[in-house]
């Protein structure tokens, strides 16, 4: 698994980034690129180490101070949605795992002859195939 792309709070890109949005209103990602020369993921990770003073919006970043009540809301409300949306899709990845596929017409399951030793697989309430309890 690699390893997410963090900047330390202390690193001079996000003070020079604050200097840099300080009373220009909304600045895309793309504008951004090209005037500090920065890649996406450096962007991100500046506006995440920022610890709330560079606000993302539909039109651009911001200075959070420097945004509007609404703007202010707006972002707000939208990264609840997507911390709601991410908990939701990691309990579907987690019943998955323990519960197994409801599509298992999708995958082709040789389930092994019964024996006398543990099974390592058996067929879930759900109707798919997933780890045993016999494990």
């Amino acid at each position: 698994m690699t390893k997410p792309f963090k900047i330390d709070p202390q690193d001079p890109r996000v003070d020079q980034l604050i200097l840099f949005l300080k009373d220009k209103g909304h600045v895309t990602r793309s504008e951004i690129a090209a005037a500090l020369g920065w890649q996406d993921r450096t962007i991100r990770a500046v506006v995440e180490a920022s610890q709330g003073e560079i606000l993302a919006t539909q039109r651009g970043y911001i200075v959070t101070i420097q945004a509007s009540q609404e703007e202010a809301e707006a972002s707000d409300n939208a990264l609840l949605s997507q911390a709601k949306t991410n908990m939701q899709r990691r309990a579907h990845q987690i019943r998955v795992r323990h519960q197994g596929t409801r599509r298992p017409h999708l995958f082709k399951v040789n389930r092994p002859q019964p024996t006398d030793e543990l099974e390592l697989f058996s067929e879930t309430t759900t109707g798919g195939y997933g780890y045993g309890s016999g494990l």
